[in-house]
């Protein structure tokens, strides 16, 4: 299992369908060490996520935020908490902790 060596770097990649697709780069090694999906869920206020551990063609982790999105339309600062989430609960799988992440997420 590669280990972040110090500060990564989240990004926005291209969108696939309704899913908002985000890479999680080592900054010294440009290494990917996850991907996540998020997408506004059917729900009221909800954000389903995927969450890709290094380069698994399919999402290792999968849920539902709850509290963090109003439908279709939310922020970049909504965005970033949902990813900051993300990271708190499945960055242990690639050694990622929130605190090292620069999120650079501008919508698209």
């Amino acid at each position: 299992m590669a280990e972040a060596s110090g500060k990564a770097e989240a990004v926005r990649g291209l969108d696939l369908d309704d899913w908002e697709l985000y890479r999680v780069m080592d900054s010294d090694t440009g290494e990917v060490l996850c991907s996540i999906g998020l997408r506004a869920s059917g729900e009221p206020s909800a954000v389903e996520y995927g969450f890709w551990a290094l380069d698994d063609a399919e999402p290792t982790r999968t849920g539902t935020l709850s509290e963090l999105a109003r439908g279709k339309a939310w922020s970049d600062k909504e965005r970033e908490e949902a990813l900051r989430e993300v990271v708190r609960k499945h960055g242990k799988d690639v050694a990622l902790k929130v605190k090292d992440v620069v999120f650079n997420i501008g919508t698209k």
